[in-house]
């Protein structure tokens, strides 16, 4: 039986949070109305799943749907909700739509959806669905606009799509280059510096330091190149997991954002996305500081994971939510400002989502002027690399030369 945590406001007025087990959500909320407690969160508890190798290399045993498919999703229900179809039907209509991961989600919550259950419940029950579209989801039922509720989410994951497929085009030209000078370094010190190497015995050639050095790795490979090209592959890729891990590993996450040049925009991007999900979440109706917690749990960063924990806390106390943003020293003094002056006036959502906005036209524009910078940097390396090598190959050649013409 599935295990909850609600927090809950007593009939004497005080905030309790409690954990009990129900069948469903829509059983535990009537549970608790039934005690005389008022529901103000519920929560289902997440089990640790099993091991695997794929949690070993420090990724989740689930499966998740694409983006791509989760935004037609979302967008197709929230069309046929707002077209009058009753929520079943337009579950049935999509299932037959779908694949993979996210068509085996519908099919469970479409049976939920006939036992009685939410939307919302039914997408918790899934496991596919973020914690930011269940919130979401749900306080579009508790305002009778569900369809709406659902385009918000459909809009928000287009611009993070939009954004990523951005960055993504972008980086295209420079890993091709990357890869091109690793495939041309590995061609030439296994296939190409061996030939010369028969030549230059045979000739009883005194190598240079460049050359000899070059032979000897060329040597290792060729005698262990089976088992040191996949065992540097491996030792790359988990130095790199280890390095982006920055989800949960503060350190990492600090280190990553304070990479010269490029930290920058990764910071830009860090804030965007918080703005933007924060924005939303208190545009859907829900208060500041339940939608600082669900940012806390959905944020790509460790670090303003831990912001949005540290914020909400200081909001739930009473303080301004500008001036606990302040405190985390992650934000301009600029977005501050804009958040004060929305919280005066009253519209926090709206400069919290347009200041994201302009985020994301800045952070383009940041991409492509790193980008005009590193193409020419990474064909400069690649192209030394490649000439020291092919200098390494062709010194004893003109060492040889020089000593006859002397003779």
């Amino acid at each position: 039986m599935p295990v909850f945590n609600a927090i809950v406001k007593t009939p004497s007025g005080e905030t309790q949070t409690l954990q009990r087990d129900a069948d469903s959500e829509r059983v535990l909320l009537a549970g608790l109305r039934a005690d005389g407690f008022v529901p103000m969160k519920v929560e289902e508890v997440e089990t640790a799943s099993s091991w695997s190798l794929r949690t070993a290399f420090g990724r989740s045993g689930e499966e998740k749907p694409r983006r791509k498919d989760m935004l037609e999703f979302m967008r197709n229900l929230a069309t046929l909700l707002r077209s009058g179809m009753d929520l079943e039907r337009a579950l049935r209509t999509l299932e037959k739509e779908s694949r993979g991961v996210l068509r085996r989600a519908l099919g469970q919550m479409i049976t939920r959806v006939r036992e009685g259950d939410s939307l919302s419940a039914a997408m918790t029950r899934a496991k596919v669905f973020t914690p930011f579209q269940i919130n979401v989801a749900r306080a579009g039922e508790y305002g009778g606009d569900l369809h709406s509720a659902l385009s918000r989410i459909a809009a928000a994951l287009e611009r993070e799509s939009d954004l990523h497929g951005r960055i993504r085009n972008a980086m295209a030209y420079p890993v091709f280059l990357i890869g091109f000078g690793v495939l041309s370094f590995l061609i030439m010190l296994i296939f190409i510096l061996p030939k010369f190497l028969r030549i230059y015995k045979q000739m009883d050639v005194k190598l240079p330091f460049l050359t000899s050095m070059l032979l000897k790795v060329s040597s290792i490979f060729q005698t262990h190149g089976i088992w040191v090209v996949p065992l540097l592959a491996l030792l790359i890729f988990l130095a790199f997991r280890r390095m982006l891990r920055f989800r949960e590993n503060l350190a990492a996450d600090r280190f990553r954002l304070r990479i010269p040049v490029l930290g920058k925009a990764l910071h830009d991007i860090e804030v965007a996305s918080f703005l933007r999900t924060l924005g939303l979440l208190v545009q859907s109706g829900i208060p500041v500081p339940q939608s600082l917690g669900i940012l806390a749990k959905v944020s790509g960063s460790a670090l303003f994971s831990r912001a949005a924990v540290q914020i909400e806390e200081g909001v739930q106390k009473g303080d301004r939510l500008s001036a606990e943003m302040r405190k985390q020293g992650l934000f301009s003094e600029t977005i501050i400002n804009l958040v004060s002056v929305g919280e005066e006036s009253g519209q926090i959502e709206a400069l919290l989502l347009e200041t994201s906005e302009d985020m994301e036209r800045r952070i383009d524009q940041q991409v492509k002027g790193l980008l005009t910078l590193l193409e020419p940097v990474l064909i400069l390396i690649v192209g030394t690399i490649i000439g020291l090598m092919v200098m390494a190959m062709l010194l004893p050649i003109f060492s040889l030369s020089a000593s006859l013409r002397r003779g």
